[in-house]
């Protein structure tokens, strides 16, 4: 599923994945990081999202970021 690559993408993209994951996780029905997580560890057995992309899908996921043509939230 393109979600859990845009997941493993965050881990080293950072902010740059916000966007697709945001989209792809509400095209999927996704409200939750733990359904994030079931995703993501069904495609890479073993792997585990880094915090950084657990911060990166909490934020898309509670954005309402869906539809609108934005910038970046702040995760600081």
């Amino acid at each position: 599923m393109l979600l859990a690559m845009k997941l493993l993408a965050a881990q080293k993209r950072g902010m740059r994945e916000f966007r697709d994951i945001a989209v792809l996780a509400e095209a999927a029905g996704v409200t939750s990081i733990e359904q994030a997580e079931r995703i993501f560890e069904g495609f890479y057995p073993g792997d585990a999202l880094t915090p950084r992309a657990v911060r990166i899908t909490e934020e898309a996921l509670s954005s309402g970021f869906v539809g609108r043509v934005a910038g970046f939230p702040s995760l600081d």
